[in-house]
């Protein structure tokens, strides 16, 4: 990996500030290795007493993050363990005595050496929580984080992030960010985008007409936010002689299937939608989106751009873009951590 993905990246950088963040975002080895090298960043080697405590969901999630760390951390000699029930406690007990730098378990065994005094908190610098919403866990999170020094960061990290956690973890939290992570968001950093600007809205038709001339992709999307500008819009990529379809939302749905249809089979090259378009499962091989207009919202932008890659295929998103909508759209970058770049009409760049 050449460098943290663009999820990584939120998670990394804040906690390095020791801020508390409570995270919603599905398992996977990129959520893993974030927070473990997170815990990696805050760990004193020559300090063998536990300063790292992870909950996790399963006894296979557990071992998979001590697999993770001890991995990411050999060539800092951390040691790390795992205690989960189902297994000899004595076996627990012996290790945590001669000491270790990052403990990670299931809840029930965790929360039993703790309340034990067997694993020691006074050296715990961060307490991560990997998972489910289960209320029984949430009430009795308290018994285990009043065990710990002041000042100790906390993550919380769920598939769902219900408004009860969010309630129990502001009470042990200290100003907590929030990370929603989505599926469709994480895909925009696998695209690649950019932009053309131009003087004013009027020049936007030119702009867009020399791009689908200039690059040859048999499938391009383009989306404006409202059904006026689509029908004026397809009026003038039909007079230039492109083969177009449009989809709104005035029209019945075996109407839209039919367009869609059309557009799959490549009867037409070209497809204007708003983002009702967003909803179709259907929509496949799309090489070339096109804001004609910025979307109005963060995760709008993320769907459009997501379109390119479904089933893994590759493309490009561009944004034609007046002075004023590079606001908006740097916004977006910024928030996503993924460069949209210039591109000029004289050099377009190809798939």
């Amino acid at each position: 990996m050449e460098r943290p993905s663009v999820f990584q990246q939120r998670i990394i950088q804040p906690t390095l500030r020791s801020q508390d963040l409570i995270i919603q975002a599905q398992s996977g080895p990129d959520k893993v290795i974030a927070f473990c090298i997170s815990v990696l960043q805050k760990l004193n080697p020559s300090n063998r007493q536990c300063q790292a405590l992870i909950l996790a969901p399963a006894h296979e999630m557990a071992q998979e993050i001590q697999e993770a760390i001890l991995a990411l951390g050999n060539f800092m000699g951390i040691q790390c363990h795992a205690c989960v029930g189902g297994t000899d406690v004595k076996g627990d007990i012996d290790r945590l005595r001669q000491g270790g730098h990052v403990v990670v378990g299931t809840f029930g065994r965790i929360q039993d050496l703790v309340k034990r005094r067997i694993l020691r908190t006074d050296s715990i610098k961060m307490f991560i929580m990997d998972v489910m919403n289960s209320k029984t866990i949430l009430d009795q999170m308290e018994d285990i984080t009043q065990r710990f020094p002041p000042g100790v960061q906390i993550v919380y990290l769920s598939p769902r992030v219900s408004n009860q956690a969010v309630d129990i973890m502001t009470k042990l939290m200290r100003e907590p960010l929030y990370v929603m992570a989505k599926k469709d968001m994480l895909a925009v950093e696998d695209v690649r985008q950019f932009y053309v600007l131009v003087d004013t809205e009027e020049s936007k038709l030119g702009a867009l007409c020399s791009l689908c001339t200039t690059i040859p992709a048999t499938h391009v999307v383009i989306f404006c936010n409202t059904p006026q500008k689509i029908d004026w819009l397809k009026e003038q990529l039909t007079a230039r002689e492109f083969s177009v379809g449009a989809i709104q939302g005035s029209m019945g749905q075996t109407q839209r299937e039919d367009i869609m249809k059309a557009f799959s089979l490549g009867t037409y090259r070209v497809l204007i939608s708003t983002d009702l378009l967003l909803g179709d499962n259907d929509v496949q091989e799309v090489k070339l989106v096109i804001n004609f207009d910025m979307p109005t919202g963060k995760k709008k932008y993320s769907r459009r751009v997501g379109l390119i890659g479904r089933d893994g295929n590759k493309g490009l998103a561009i944004n034609i873009v007046t002075d004023k909508e590079t606001i908006r759209m740097k916004r977006f970058e910024q928030f996503y951590l993924t460069p949209i770049q210039a591109m000029s009409l004289e050099d377009p760049v190809e798939e």
